[in-house]
Formats: C-alpha cells, structure tokens, sequence
C-alpha cells in the first residue's frame, strides 16, 4: 500500500525501541474499495508516552491532544497525522486484541502494518468490505461512544453499505441525548455529502434516530424526504458543499414549521458551512418557495430567486419537490435572463438619487428598493426606463 515514506520511517523507529506502529481504520479500509483515503491515523504500541514524543520530534513537530487522551498530532513534512499511543498491555497481541475491541464495525477494526505490508484482520472486517457490510465489533462496548448510532446511518451513506440486524439494534437502543450538537452535526454532515445520502437518511429514521433528537418534527422521518434526496442525486448530480447542504436540509425540512425548524439548528448548533449561513438561506428558499406558490414559477420567480443565493440552489429545490420539472431547463431560462452567476445588476445607485436631488437618508433606500422591486417584475427594463420612472416618482412628492 501506498504510505508516506515518513510513517515507514517511523514505523521502523518505534519497532527499534520495541514498539509497534499500525496505521488503522478508515484508511485502511479506503484503500481495498479503491477510494481516495481520508487522514491516516496509526496506533502505536508498547511505547512510553515521553519516548513516542522524542521520536515524532526529531523528524517533525507533535503535539499532544488533551490531557487524558494519547494522541498525539504530527506534522511532518507539510503533512500532518494523527498518532494514538495505546494504553500499555503486557504483549503485542494483547494491545491489538484491546485496540480492535474499541473499534465501531468490522470493516473499520483492520490494522495495516507498515513493516510487513499486511494488514491484519481479527474480525472478519476484509470479508465484510467484500460484502457491503457494516457488523458492530463488540456488542457490549458499541455504547462506549453513542456517536456510533449516527456512524452507522453514514457510512451507509458515504460506503453504501448496509447494517446487520444486530448492528441496525444496538443503534436503535442509543442515547444521543448526552452527545455534543457539533459531534451529531459532523456525521450528518457526511451523510449529506455522501455518494448515496438518501440511504443514511432513511435509515436515521427507521432507528428512530431522527424521532430521538428532534421528538416534535415528524416530518424530518418521511420517507418522502428519501425520495427526494433520491431525485435530487440522479437529477441534479452537480451540486458541491455549501449549496449541496442548503438544498439537502431545505428538502428535508420543508414541511416543518418554524419552531421545528429552530429546533434543528439549536440541537445541530447549526451557523455557518463554508462561510454559508444555513439559516439565511433555507428560510430565504422556503419563503421564495412560498411565493413560486402564489405567483408560479416564471421568469419573476428566478429573478427574486436570484436575490438572496445562486440560481441553482433554488431550482434544484424546487425540481426535487415537483420532479415534473427540467431543472435543466429553468436554468436556460436563467441563464437567457442574465442571473444564472448572480442577480441582475442594480439600474440605479445610491449616488444616482443624490444627483438628481433625493435628501440623503431613508428616502433613498426606499426608492430603491421600490425601484428593484419593478425590475424584478419586468415593468422597469433599462437605466434609461429608471431615470423616467424617478424622475415621475418625484413629481409626485
């Protein structure tokens, strides 16, 4: 396997002082499905803690994280790696056997190690990789860390793999009550964002999860969410982090009514993704929404869409929830209408009203925006058209 010369190099230092190193868990398992691997975490053993930290100095720059945890970051290289020391035991096989048992599913618990290019398989993790499988490790240390429930539902999502019973059960009986919104958000998020994100939803919900963290939004749990999600991956493929999120969560929550809706961004500690404010613009799209109901989905409908975030965004919402609509199409239309990179440019400026006599102050906002508002409707075409229709707004003061 492919692995940065330095981890080799380690490797074989901390074999010298009588330890052993092994890079584990998601990159491991990324590489048999021929995936591009995440961060590489390795498991070091035997060690004591201040000799660990001698050998990652002298070729880099650690640093330990937390005070009762050994992990250690390394940076190396311009790279940087997490180091786990395991807690001593009195062999080798003993310090894998307990460090496999801490470990979520099987394909999760394998052990790559460095010196001999093997990886090493203690429960069955390579077969279950072969089958899609996700099996818990150990039963009754699963609950150790509740997070696992919502791991589950993910790699689902990102792997499209699918639960045993017995794993599908030890998730349904978690409590998620004590976990962090931040630690809960970061594995929704990679649901989100996963290569089949409608499977790590439905399956939040038929654990129950979904019941469990947000007890008074039902809605979250229809099963019309995973079809349109479904949709959404086949219909509109090119949609990236942050615009893929806002269209995600804006389909999951649309029919939740807005205490729900604050529900979810309080327990998710929900603000900002990629400098994006999700609150802004799912309520911004379910407003717009809102509006394409009354006056129907035409030209007006992608200008004002265009106001407050990319065209896209909106149109894929709306095709996912309608799914008789050629998002294709609309985005012609925008295109055609000059607002599929952003807004139309303003007709008139601030300084344009001062020119012509306005007082600085309210007044000039509110002519603009009255102004917008007859550009968004088509009656107002042109600069040339504005100054006409100023010039009759203020003879009429």
């Amino acid at each position: 396997m492919k692995l940065h010369q330095k981890l080799r190099e380690l490797s074989a230092a901390v074999a010298a002082e009588g330890g052993r190193l092994f890079v584990v868990g998601g990159w491991v398992r990324d590489i048999h499905l021929e995936r591009m691997p995440g961060d590489v975490d390795c498991e070091v053993h035997l060690l004591r803690p201040e000799r660990l930290m001698q050998l990652l100095n002298q070729e880099g720059a650690a640093s330990k994280v937390g005070r009762s945890f050994g992990v250690y970051k390394w940076a190396v290289s311009g790279e940087c790696f997490d180091i786990h020391l395991v807690e001593s035991a009195l062999s080798l096989e003993k310090s894998v056997e307990k460090a496999i048992e801490r470990r979520d599913f099987c394909c999760n618990a394998l052990l790559f190690d460095p010196l001999t290019d093997q990886v090493l398989d203690r429960v069955g993790g390579l077969a279950d990789i072969e089958a899609g499988r996700l099996r818990a490790v150990h039963s009754s240390r699963f609950g150790e860390d509740p997070l696992r429930a919502i791991r589950g539902p993910r790699f689902a999502a990102t792997l499209g793999f699918t639960m045993d019973a017995e794993a599908e059960e030890l998730c349904r009986t978690q409590d998620l009550s004590g976990l962090p919104g931040e630690r809960i958000w970061g594995e929704f998020y990679r649901i989100l964002t996963g290569s089949f994100p409608e499977r790590g939803w439905e399956l939040l919900g038929e654990l129950g999860l979904l019941q469990q963290l947000f007890p008074d939004c039902s809605a979250l749990s229809s099963r019309e969410v995973g079809t349109r999600l479904r949709w959404l991956r086949g219909a509109v493929p090119s949609l990236e982090p942050p615009g893929l999120v806002v269209v995600q969560l804006t389909l999951a929550t649309v029919e939740a009514s807005e205490p729900q809706l604050n529900q979810l961004f309080e327990r998710l500690r929900l603000d900002r993704v990629e400098g994006v404010s999700l609150r802004r613009s799912m309520r911004g799209l379910r407003d717009w929404l809102q509006w394409v109901e009354v006056h129907g989905m035409g030209d007006e409908a992608l200008l004002h869409l265009s106001e407050f975030c990319p065209v896209h965004w909106g149109v894929a919402v709306f095709s996912a929830l309608k799914r008789t609509v050629d998002p294709v199409t609309l985005m012609e239309r925008a295109r055609i209408l000059g607002v599929e990179q952003g807004p139309l440019p303003a007709l008139l400026s601030g300084q344009d009203l001062l020119e012509v006599g306005v007082d600085a102050g309210p007044e000039v906002g509110r002519l603009l925006a009255k102004l917008r508002s007859r550009q968004l409707a088509g009656t107002i075409p042109d600069r040339m058209a504005a100054l006409e229709w100023l010039e009759r707004e203020l003879s009429l003061d």
